[in-house]
């Protein structure tokens, strides 16, 4: 958005830059702060920090899933933050996913429950028989992590082919 408004409106667009910065700045300082360092995992639903970079709470829920679930919300957090990284490879988003990747890969092609752990206490059931889950979390497959193997994306696609037939 950043630079289509810079480049849409060449006058006024430019002075818009510096806010969309600081929009993005807090905004991957609040995705940090609250995902978990070990999985990779982020909750559904957050509360920041007065200080965006320190952790907060999961004290709120808008659309009745559990705050502190890695659910349909947080999974969706992945599929934003590998399209981030492919558009512009913020250096925050290869932060996020070299965390993320390995832990949703492994357990993908082990066929076993995410890890929960930090502010993630659950996992949505179910989470590689649901296209609204298993999709954005496959998507982090796109970020080359340490680790990932030509196989491991062969296999989710392979898996997804035969879910959707």
């Amino acid at each position: 958005m950043r630079d289509w408004m810079a480049s849409w409106n060449p006058t006024e667009g430019p002075t818009y830059v510096s806010k969309w910065n600081t929009v993005i700045d807090t905004s991957y300082a609040i995705l940090l702060a609250g995902q978990c360092s070990s999985t990779g995992l982020n909750t559904n639903w957050y509360v920041p920090n007065a200080n965006p970079a320190a952790q907060g709470t999961t004290g709120c829920s808008g659309s009745g899933t559990p705050a502190a679930e890695f659910g349909a919300e947080a999974s969706r957090t992945m599929w934003r933050v590998v399209l981030d990284y492919l558009w512009t490879a913020d250096s925050r988003a290869i932060q996020f996913l070299n965390r993320a990747t390995p832990h949703i890969a492994e357990r993908f092609a082990a066929n076993s429950n995410l890890g929960t752990g930090c502010l993630v206490s659950t996992i949505h059931s179910g989470w590689l028989d649901n296209a609204f889950m298993y999709g954005p979390c496959l998507s982090t497959l796109a970020y080359p992590a340490s680790g990932i193997t030509q196989a491991q994306v062969n296999n989710a696609g392979y898996q997804t082919r035969k879910w959707i037939s």
